[in-house]
């Protein structure tokens, strides 16, 4: 994998910062979501990472980033990442495979996950390959890694279990062996299924999701004079990754190389905003 990097005068200063040009506001009344319907195999089902810059606008925001193998979400296997109360949640459930889970709830913060107006960095790094049980899954905001849960809220997966939810395998099935349509949404989990009720409220920004590598957390962003920075990413994605930039017009295109669009519904110029991270 590579980053891009500066050089001055022959010194090796690291990534490259990244210009984040927009970033799109969602308002959960309104339904607003990017959403993907996957049907090809992952690099690996138990690696992944996901990146993302967000701006919290309601103290029930809700859903950042979601997966279900069917579009209403009802006894099926699913993968939310999500804000409720002044928590980020992260529960990923493969009902196939004997209902096995890894689900997470921070302590409650308001200042990182509250309605404060100020930009964060979520950064997940999942490898279920590891041999040590606490480093199967990694929660970063702003470069600092959570490790404070709620009781009963820190389940990691069993080793090398399946728990990629952006994927199929290759006999036509997904990671949950359910062979449903599995379907990624981006800020609303069932716009398509006509739902709004789990809509995220705030803003997102640079949206970064890697298949098969599960990335350290100075990858994406790294500080500067004591301000968390995004950089530039130029390695693998993999094969089901992506990065959403959120440009004007073209909300759901992949800048990865990847051509894994996203298709938008209630999206229009207006929801599209100049406030970017970091401010």
């Amino acid at each position: 994998m590579s980053v891009a990097k500066k050089i001055i005068m022959g010194v090796d200063t690291g990534p490259s910062v990244k210009t984040i040009a927009n970033s799109i506001e969602w308002s959960k009344p309104t339904g607003e979501t990017l959403y993907k319907v996957y049907s090809s195999a992952s690099d690996d089902n138990r690696i992944y990472t996901n990146s993302i810059w967000y701006k919290v606008g309601g103290v029930n925001s809700y859903l950042i980033m979601g997966t279900t193998s069917n579009n209403a979400g009802g006894g099926n296997s699913y993968a939310y990442t999500y804000f409720y109360e002044n928590y980020l949640g992260f529960d990923v459930y493969n009902y196939n495979n004997g209902g096995t889970r890894m689900r997470f709830r921070t302590a409650v913060n308001s200042t990182l996950f509250g309605v404060n107006g100020d930009w964060h960095h979520l950064h997940i790094a999942v490898d279920s390959t590891q041999g040590t049980t606490a480093d199967r899954v990694k929660i970063y905001i702003d470069g600092t890694q959570i490790t404070s849960f709620q009781s009963g809220y820190a389940t990691y997966p069993p080793q090398n279990q399946d728990m990629f939810p952006l994927t199929s395998i290759s006999n036509g099935t997904h990671f949950d062996g359910s062979g449903k349509a599995l379907t990624s949404y981006i800020g609303n989990g069932f716009t398509v299924a006509g739902y709004t009720t789990y809509g995220f409220t705030g803003n997102l920004a640079d949206v970064n999701v890697v298949d098969g590598i599960a990335l350290p957390v100075d990858t994406f962003a790294k500080d500067i004079a004591g301000t968390w920075t995004p950089l530039e990413y130029t390695g693998s994605y993999g094969s089901n990754g992506f990065n959403l930039n959120m440009a004007n017009g073209a909300f759901g295109t992949d800048s990865s190389g990847n051509g894994n669009n996203f298709t938008s519904v209630n999206i229009a110029s207006g929801d599209v905003s100049s406030n970017v991270p970091p401010a």
